[in-house]
């Protein structure tokens, strides 16, 4: 919500024009001042966004009082008067007025110089926002925090600049486990649902690419607890992130309100640390002291376990193959010591997170599975070094013939494996002869063939191939396979 000072010695001069911003405006509050002092007191402790000034005004005229703003550069604002004189709109643009309305003031008139006084307000506000997110990406990598914090007038940039009295900010962690890090896109959708509301939160982001997370704080009410702020925004965040990144295997860990982003690292180290542990905490939104207390049931071992299996996940993202058959090894062997439920549990976590053949997990109720897993394992990392040499669509299509029934997109496979959408199109288009949405079609018709024949529902088929509509399902298949899936199913009997 904006807040516009309306100064004016004149009360109906002043109601006059906030019942024209209002009408104009629905996110706005109108300050009123009677005088310059009243002016002075409102931009210097920062209550008031944008400003529109009487020039003269009791006890202190508004260009005497702008003029003893010291942060006046940081407060768009513009003249309403009736003196139209030269020396006063002079006067006026030296000290940095944005425009200059004479009286009595026309609707339209003031309805575009606001817009540009609003424009300008998100500009500055924009730029003080990423030299505080430099701060914070500063502070979490432990560097002095003061180096980059100041404006060009020497003006300190904190976090106190965006929170009423009221507030402080949480701290949270965004866990994005997959074959390649999601930078902007992820990134924007964290910051608007994060910070979009009328009271324009505070969203400060750190990405940490290498070991697969997002550092972010935002502001809060200070006296939020952990039950409202994940109902309110962590469970929202959560399932529009796993649903526009359906590939990716996404947690979120959060804390409480602090007073400044100096505490809220503290906070942010210790989620850190639980991350280390990540394969045996759920896929979903935690507070740091419910995060903590799933894992005191576990044992040693098992701990010892999940840190072996996040080094081999993250080495693996890295491309680190050396790195990844040698961590395997150390997996295979802690895994040996956990008992047989948390240890298909972790597997099963693994096979996610790696993106490899959930065939894995069928091989738990086998004295061999342990052995096997590793097999297999070692066996995609040999994969994974040849295809370095292969054509790059390869590992694509090899990639799409194990996920074909998940609902992915070809902007979620071209961000995966580091290609633009329209590169990836024209390459895929020209490798197979087939647009993608064919292809993937293609393939779920013919498992779908395979499910029927074996005696599998159509309504089974089609949710097992990707489909929730067992019309369009149907639709397709006929189009497709030249026969109803219907009579598919007679036809194997």
């Amino acid at each position: 919500m904006i807040r516009i000072a309306v100064a004016d010695d004149e009360q109906l001069a002043r109601y006059n024009l906030s019942s024209m911003l209002r009408e104009t405006f629905a996110d706005i509050e109108i300050i009123e001042a009677e005088n310059g002092q009243e002016l002075v007191h409102l931009v210097q402790e920062k209550q008031v966004d944008i400003a529109l000034v009487d020039i003269r005004m009791p006890r202190m005229d508004g260009l005497e009082a702008m003029e003893r703003c010291k942060n006046r550069e940081t407060i768009p604002w513009a003249i309403v008067s009736s003196y139209a004189e030269f020396p006063y709109a002079k006067r006026a643009i030296a000290l940095g007025a944005q425009g200059y309305i004479l009286k009595p003031p026309d609707p339209a008139e003031v309805r575009e110089i606001t817009l540009g006084l609003i424009k300008k307000f998100d500009e500055i506000q924009k730029e003080k926002i990423e030299q505080l997110n430099i701060r914070w990406n500063q502070l979490l990598q432990n560097m002095d925090a003061s180096i980059i914090s100041d404006t060009d007038d020497g003006e300190k940039i904190t976090e106190k600049d965006y929170l009423k009295e009221s507030e402080g900010v949480l701290p949270a962690i965004i866990s994005v486990q997959g074959l390649a890090f999601p930078q902007g896109s992820i990134g924007q959708l964290i910051r608007n649902n994060c910070g979009n509301s009328l009271e324009k939160r505070l969203v400060l982001i750190h990405s940490n690419p290498e070991q697969g997370f997002y550092e972010i704080v935002c502001s809060v009410a200070r006296t939020v607890d952990s039950s409202t702020w994940k109902g309110n925004i962590g469970n929202h965040l959560l399932a529009r992130l796993q649903h526009d990144f359906s590939l990716y295997q996404i947690k979120i860990i959060f804390g409480t309100p602090c007073p400044s982003l100096e505490t809220a690292k503290t906070q942010i180290f210790k989620m850190r640390e639980l991350l280390h542990f990540e394969p045996l905490l759920p896929n979903t939104c935690l507070a740091l002291e419910e995060a903590s207390q799933l894992l005191l049931p576990c044992t040693s071992v098992e701990l010892e376990a999940a840190r072996s299996m996040v080094a081999l996940i993250r080495s693996w993202h890295r491309k680190d193959w050396v790195a990844c058959k040698n961590l395997i090894l150390d997996v295979h062997m802690i895994l040996g010591k956990v008992e047989k439920r948390p240890q298909h549990h972790m597997i099963l976590n693994l096979e996610k997170a790696l993106y490899i053949s959930p065939r894995l997990s069928q091989h738990f109720l086998r004295d061999d599975f342990l052995e096997e897993t590793k097999q297999e394992l070692l066996c995609a990392v040999q994969q994974k070094q040849t295809a370095v040499q292969e054509d790059p669509l390869t590992e694509i299509l090899r990639f799409i013939d194990r996920h074909f029934t998940e609902n992915i997109s070809l902007s979620q496979i071209a961000d995966l494996f580091g290609f633009s959408p329209n590169y990836l199109s024209t390459l895929f288009h020209q490798k197979t002869g087939k647009t993608y949405t064919s292809y993937i079609t293609t393939l779920r018709m013919k498992e779908a063939r395979n499910l029927l024949r074996s005696g599998i529902s159509v309504k089974e088929t089609a949710w097992a191939v990707g489909y929730a509509d067992e019309q369009h399902f149907a639709g397709l298949y006929k189009k497709i396979m030249g026969m109803a899936p219907g009579l598919e199913k007679k036809s194997s009997f």
